[in-house]
């Protein structure tokens, strides 16, 4: 969240014009609530899309997978496209 505020900071503190600062800022806020890092409807159907979405957002990292199950993990790297270690 705090990389969202920066980034919504300094498109409000642009240079130029106000509408266009706001039709921006309100573009962003809008794609970005759709982001499983700020908002996300949590059900084991979608459960590895959104494990695998907040690790694309660097929301968490493939080291906060520790401790789940090796199932679990050697499929969100299925799906990332990685092998594991």
């Amino acid at each position: 969240m705090e990389h969202l505020c920066r980034g919504y900071v300094e498109i409000l503190t642009g240079d130029d014009n106000a509408s266009d600062r706001f039709w921006r800022i309100e573009e962003r806020i809008k794609a970005d609530k759709k982001s499983a890092g700020v908002q996300c409807e949590m059900k084991r159907s979608n459960m590895i899309f959104i494990i695998v979405e907040l690790i694309g957002d660097n929301v968490i990292t493939e080291d906060d997978l520790q401790g789940f199950s090796d199932e679990l993990r050697e499929t969100i790297h299925m799906y990332l496209g990685r092998r594991m270690e």
